[in-house]
Parts: C-alpha cells; sequence; structure tokens
C-alpha cells in the first residue's frame, strides 16, 4: 500500500509564540440613496468601484442602502471581481422602525472573510431607523491553539437629519437605544460606531451622550475634534458634505463641502495601545478633502493627494465622502504547556486517512480539525489513538491542525500534500 508524506510540526512545547499583528481597513460611506438615484445603478457600481479600489476597505460600513439588490450588486459587482471572492455582506435586514414611513433607508456592510469571521448580527428598533448591529471575530491563526477569540463590535447607524429640536431630540434617542444594547456587552468590548451622524455641534446633546464617561462602554472620537463643525473653516479638514454646490440631477444636498455628517467612533480602549484592538495614528481621514474644499465642489480642490478620477469618482457618486481608519490587531499569545504532554504520529495512506500512532493511549477521545484560518472542517470520536483513523477525503493539499479535547494531548499542525 502506498503511503504519502506528511510533514508534522508539534505544537505547545514550552514556548510562546510571538504576538502576530493584522491591519483592519475601515471605511464608512453615505451612499446616497444606493441603488435608487438619478444615475443609472450600473454607472453607480462602476464609480463606487473606483473609490473601493483605490481604497481596499476590509470592512466596508454603509449607509442609504435602499434594497437587497442594491447590496447584492455591491458585494458582487464592485468587491468580488477581478478573481477576488473573499468579501461577504451582513444578511439584508428591510427597515423595522418606523414602519409608515414611505422612504426607507437601511444599514449595511461587507468585509473581508480571509480577516474577519461574523459571530452574529442583529437590528435595534429607533424612533426613525434601524441600528444595525454586528459582532466579529478575527481569524487569527492561532486560534485553533489557544481558543481564545478576538471580538470586535461594529454598529452602523444614520441618525436623523436637519437641525431644530424635535430633529436632535430624535438623534438623542437613537443614541439612547444604542447605549442600551452597549449595556449588555462587556465592559472591555472593542467597539466602533460608523455612520452618517447629522451632527452640527459636539455640544448637541447626543454627541454628548455617547461620549458619557459614565457609560458602560464609553465611546470616543479618534481626532477628538469637539467644536461647531457647521460651515466653520477652522474645521475644514475634518467636513465629510457636501461634495457638490448643486444636486446633481436633483439628488443629494449641495453647499459644498462644509458639515462634519459623517464619522467613525471608537471605544474608549481602542484608544489605548495595550488593547489587542487599536487605533492606528493619524489613519482617520475624510476620504478626498485635504482641507482645500471649504464651501467647494470635491472636484475644486488645490493640492489634493487624491488622484482626478477618485475625486471625480467622489464627487459622482454621492453627496458625502466617505470616512477611512485603520485598526492594528494583536492577536492574543499561544500559552505555554508542560512538556510531558503525549505526542503522536501520523501518516496518510493512499484511501487519505490520518493514522494516528499513540499505543499508550487506549480509551475514547474527541477530536476536531481545523483550518489554518480557525474555521471547524471536522469533529467526531476515536475509540483510542492506537492505529485509529481520520478521514481527510475531500480536503485540499494545505495545513491543518488537530485538537484533541484532552489537554494532556498535543494538538497536532501537520501537511496534507496530496
Amino acid at each position: 500500500m502506498k503511503h504519502f508524506f506528511i510533514s508534522l510540526l508539534f505544537l505547545f512545547t514550552f514556548f510562546t509564540s510571538q504576538a502576530q499583528d493584522e491591519t483592519l481597513k475601515v471605511l464608512s460611506y453615505n451612499l446616497l440613496n444606493y441603488p435608487s438615484s438619478a444615475a443609472p445603478n450600473d454607472f453607480r457600481a462602476d464609480t463606487l468601484k473606483k473609490i473601493i479600489d483605490y481604497y481596499t476597505p476590509d470592512l466596508f460600513l454603509m449607509q442609504e442602502l435602499k434594497s437587497s439588490s442594491g447590496l447584492s450588486t455591491i458585494l458582487n459587482s464592485v468587491f468580488n471581481t477581478d478573481g477576488i471572492d473573499y468579501y461577504a455582506s451582513g444578511t439584508w435586514e428591510p427597515q423595522h422602525s418606523n414602519p409608515g414611513s414611505i422612504f426607507k433607508l437601511q444599514q449595511n456592510l461587507i468585509y473581508n472573510t480571509q480577516k474577519l469571521t461574523i459571530e452574529y448580527q442583529t437590528f435595534l428598533f429607533t424612533v426613525r431607523r434601524d441600528i444595525n448591529i454586528f459582532k466579529f471575530y478575527f481569524n487569527d491563526p492561532n486560534l485553533p491553539l489557544n481558543q481564545t477569540k478576538t471580538f470586535l463590535y461594529v454598529a452602523v447607524w444614520h441618525l436623523k437629519s436637519s437641525q431644530d429640536t424635535v430633529n436632535e431630540n430624535q438623534r438623542l434617542q437613537m443614541t439612547e437605544i444604542l447605549e442600551n444594547f452597549l449595556d449588555t456587552i462587556p465592559e472591555n468590548s472593542s467597539v466602533i460606531v460608523g455612520g452618517d451622524y447629522n451632527l452640527y455641534t459636539s455640544s448637541e446633546p447626543a454627541y454628548q451622550n455617547l461620549l458619557n464617561p459614565a457609560n458602560i462602554v464609553t465611546l470616543a472620537d479618534p481626532i477628538n475634534t469637539p467644536g461647531n463643525w457647521h460651515n466653520n473653516f477652522n474645521f475644514r479638514f475634518v467636513h465629510s458634505q457636501s461634495t457638490r454646490t448643486a444636486p446633481i440631477n436633483g439628488d443629494g444636498a449641495g453647499g459644498g463641502i462644509d458639515d462634519r455628517f459623517d464619522f467613525i467612533l471608537v471605544s474608549e480602549n481602542i484608544m489605548d495601545p495595550s488593547n489587542p484592538i487599536t487605533f492606528t495614528t493619524g489613519t482617520y481621514h475624510p476620504l478626498g478633502n485635504n482641507g482645500n474644499c471649504f464651501n467647494q465642489r470635491i472636484i475644486d480642490c488645490e493640492n489634493n493627494t487624491v488622484p482626478d478620477n477618485i475625486l471625480n469618482a467622489l464627487y459622482q457618486m454621492s453627496d458625502h465622502v466617505p470616512i477611512q481608519m485603520e485598526l492594528d490587531i494583536e492577536y492574543p499569545l499561544v500559552s505555554s504547556v508542560a512538556n510531558q504532554q503525549l505526542e503522536i504520529s501520523a501518516y496518510t495512506i493512499r484511501n487519505e486517512e490520518l493514522i494516528l500512532s499513540a499505543p499508550s493511549y487506549q480509551k475514547p477521545i474527541g477530536f476536531t480539525l481545523y483550518s489554518l484560518s480557525g474555521k471547524i472542517l471536522l469533529s467526531g470520536d476515536l475509540p483510542n489513538l492506537n492505529q485509529s483513523s481520520i478521514s481527510l477525503n475531500g480536503l485540499s493539499i494545505g495545513t491543518y491542525i488537530l485538537r484533541f479535547n484532552d489537554a494532556s494531548i498535543k494538538p497536532l499542525k501537520f501537511f496534507k500534500a496530496e
């Protein structure tokens, strides 16, 4: 019987691995009534693709989605193109809040499945629009070994627009609903909240409520820029709306870039360098606004570091520019384990079975087979570890990790050659 060689790498033998870093690029964008707009849908998808290809986000937070077909178009015609197939979207939810409204807008996101796995998603009812909540964990290569997930909560929302007390009160009510949810998650949770906040000043109660230090999960503004943002030249570097001085084909707001409506707030611990998820200093910007666009069209900005074709795409796509930000991820260290753990050897035979050899272990044991990204591929029980076999049928060439439900057995990392 022909045997195929499998190389074995034994883990957990009195060592501690180095922390492994990951970068997560985040982009939050009000897409302006997508897909229904004055411009044809295929034109808008092509326009958005230019922006996405330029920044290449790992996590794309969207506002003003009008349909599941719009979400699908963005996923399949903007992200998963040109040989790329590793992006996924949240599950589409029609708007549940404010059911009597005839103008419904929803939020969602698209994420890089090579870096993130979604744990769950839900939504919160408000007086105006849903708040969409997502919980992710990072695809730590050592996750099958250390069994410690690094979680990130993501909220995407679109607060009520316009100035006056009634609208400010609706924005405040929406923030209170989010805070009620944040009160239910662990105090040390890492959270980002992206969207169109429609805020005019940092003194507004909605903004103050989010940053209230008495909250269980207190949020922070990564660029810490309080003030009266509306039509204020001093804040020209942080403005995100409007890319236009007049609506295009009757859609969107004009007035030029003079408002800071779009934000990504983060939990305070993300601003702490000791946190496993940390804000990367200097990465928070309104994409395309270099501070020379005050009360102008974005295509009229001087000395812009963004290419002209991207500025044109931002101008055509929406009356907002997206907010960009990066996070640095530090994975947990692999724990040290005593060297008295039992080691086993393994090899495959022609019928693609992994044969385990540990004659001293003669009792039943459970196992789980993982990919390197931490995905569970197979689990089951073995009568013992002496010449017991596990089928590898259907698994492609690559490296896998076999973990046992008995801590006295070392996890086994092996390579399937054929």
